[in-house]
């Protein structure tokens, strides 16, 4: 794609000769950063075809056809590659194993996974199949298998992945109904340099010692997340029983008082959840605190505040990372809140993830956000981040979760969960020790997580010094 001449900097507006049309008139596809690898001159620049033995798409699977996780067999979707190339398990999908009706229909080691199919922002991720298990993917997958003698798997990876980041993909691909796609003949006719072997295998070696430290902060970023909970509970004095599985301790009576206009699923009135403590008062959560309580004065129509959707909460570190400005006069239909206030996502699979935070920062004191948010505002007796922390306990969402109703797929936590839940108040001052304690540990978390992927980027931003010299 030689050729370009710019107008000038200032004008995003350029010239390209007839000659070098490829069949596309889009401009996005003729001013990508592709051709600073496609014009390389240090390494041999080759067609995807040229260096990949086969190329298998996937097959689509609905809700109504997939299977439960004990018997199913995961199969890998977009929403199983991160940001970085590599493949998570958090949000699987499982398909019945009948539905496989050849060895080619499943991922073995060695393979490279493409996304074919996403927002133009995310379409072409792509992760290096390491795993001895073989699992399914989707259509929105196309899996690679290379030409060894001629480039490491691994090192189609990383390019593939160097060309996401760098929005070739963005430029390249086509769009249509709200999704983008990178189609098969565009992939096969996709251009990269090819290094020799030995250059390739330094290349992976960079990455791969970025990847590994990044791995060693995170977990040190974890292990500090993950202690704050047994942190709490030593230091309110609480021991939560041991689950007993067994048939017997699943077995049980109860009275029909208490079932009477309540629940009748065995789970719910089975699960032995308790914050009491033994060392510190016990009080009920809505003697603490105002429930859902809006705006105490409603600020006139056209003055500006925060909005916060569900998405702008950080669930690792309980924080608002993003906000719009929208007036009063939009907020109609939002849950209202102001500075102070804690939100607590209600609807799975938020809730589980603990999407929760104080709204501090709003503009003018104010916001409205998401209706899939409770707000709990504090008063005088309880301190906001100690409750905040007690709020994000695991065990404590595991206990929400039988609060659950609604329709499959949009359960929310009912109003009642928080009517039967009961809290130690240790003294005012113990509240802020902890609370300071759990904010030190997720500040220090998010420094690592931030550490780790700058490591990260200065690899890549390494090896793509060493494939463009």
């Amino acid at each position: 794609m030689s050729g370009l001449k710019y107008i000038d900097e200032q004008t995003p507006t350029f010239f390209i000769s007839s000659s070098s049309l490829e069949g596309r008139f889009d401009p996005y596809y003729y001013n990508s950063a592709l051709k600073d690898f496609t014009e390389n001159q240090n390494f041999p620049v080759k067609k995807i075809y040229e260096v990949v033995k086969s190329f298998t798409s996937g097959f689509g699977v609905g809700r109504q056809d997939q299977a439960d996780a004990d018997i199913g067999l995961i199969q890998i979707r977009p929403t199983n590659l991160d940001q970085f190339g590599l493949l998570k398990f958090d949000r699987n999908v499982y398909i019945p194993k009948d539905l496989i009706k050849h060895e080619g229909q499943l991922l073995e080691k060695g393979d490279v996974i493409f996304n074919n199919t996403n927002s133009q922002e995310w379409v072409g991720k792509a992760a290096y199949y390491d795993l001895e298990e073989r699992l399914a993917f989707s259509n929105h997958i196309t899996v690679l298998k290379v030409d060894d003698e001629q480039i490491d798997p691994r090192y189609l990876w990383l390019i593939l992945n160097l060309y996401q980041q760098k929005k070739i993909f963005f430029s390249i691909c086509t769009n249509w109904n709200n999704q983008s796609g990178v189609g098969l003949d565009l992939l096969k006719s996709l251009k990269i340099p090819v290094p020799d072997p030995r250059t390739q295998e330094t290349i992976i070696e960079t990455l791969q010692s970025g990847y590994q430290r990044r791995a060693e902060l995170n977990n040190v970023c974890n292990s500090l997340l993950d202690g704050i909970d047994s942190y709490i509970l030593n230091e309110l004095g609480i021991t939560l029983p041991e689950k007993d599985t067994s048939i017997e301790a699943r077995m049980f009576q109860t009275t029909f008082q208490e079932l009477s206009g309540r629940r009748f699923d065995p789970s719910f009135h089975s699960y032995d959840f308790s914050l009491e403590s033994t060392i510190y008062p016990n009080c009920p959560v809505l003697d603490l605190v105002d429930f859902e309580p809006g705006w105490k004065k409603v600020p006139k129509p056209e003055t500006e505040v925060s909005f916060v959707p569900m998405d702008a909460v950080d669930d690792k570190m309980a924080a608002i990372v993003g906000t719009e400005t929208r007036i009063v006069a939009y907020a109609k239909g939002y849950t209202k809140f102001q500075e102070g206030d804690i939100l607590w996502a209600k609807i799975t699979p938020c809730m589980q993830n603990g999407k929760s935070t104080i709204a501090i920062n709003l503009k003018n004191g104010y916001g409205y956000g998401s209706t899939e948010f409770y707000v709990l505002r504090c008063r005088s007796s309880v301190d906001p981040d100690y409750l905040l922390t007690l709020l994000r306990l695991k065990e404590l969402r595991n206990c929400a979760t039988l609060y659950f109703g609604g329709a499959s797929g949009h359960q929310r936590v009912s109003p009642s969960f928080f009517k039967n839940l009961v809290i130690p108040i240790p003294p005012i001052e113990k509240q802020r020790e902890i609370g300071r304690e759990a904010n030190r540990r997720r500040f220090e978390a998010q420094r690592l997580s931030i550490e780790a992927d700058k490591v990260l980027e200065d690899a890549r931003a390494e090896i793509e010094q060493m494939i463009l010299n």
